[in-house]
């Protein structure tokens, strides 16, 4: 994210459904004021990170990297939705979010309009 003519990274947990990610924040604070005004973002996700010492430290690897654009999420339905998908990546496997508790929390979905992947072995 920028933040005026500043960058900004956060961690965030998130979920993949459909060419979007989905993650999760509290209703207010840094990066929901930087998304609100400029929703142009970058994300980066490694995985599977394994270092072979006994072969001149390569380092072998899963990537993606992209760009998208934020949204706040209002439709009810998208935010269960994102959330699923959320919880699906975190736990593996389905996981029945109380929707009353749907109201405290605030999903923000990236439409992802650029994306690569990268892989080291």
């Amino acid at each position: 994210m920028i933040d005026e003519d500043e960058p900004y990274v956060v961690p965030v947990n998130f979920g993949y459904e459909e060419g979007h990610i989905y993650f999760h924040s509290a209703p207010e604070g840094r990066k929901i004021n930087i998304i609100k005004k400029n929703g142009r973002v970058c994300f980066n996700v490694v995985t599977d990170v394994q270092i072979d010492d006994e072969n001149g430290c390569k380092v072998k690897y899963q990537s993606v990297t992209g760009a998208g654009l934020a949204h706040i999420v209002e439709d009810p339905e998208e935010k269960v939705r994102g959330v699923k998908a959320l919880m699906r990546h975190t736990l593996g496997h389905e996981y029945d979010f109380p929707l009353k508790k749907m109201d405290s929390v605030l999903v923000v979905r990236i439409d992802i309009r650029d994306i690569k992947a990268k892989h080291g072995r």
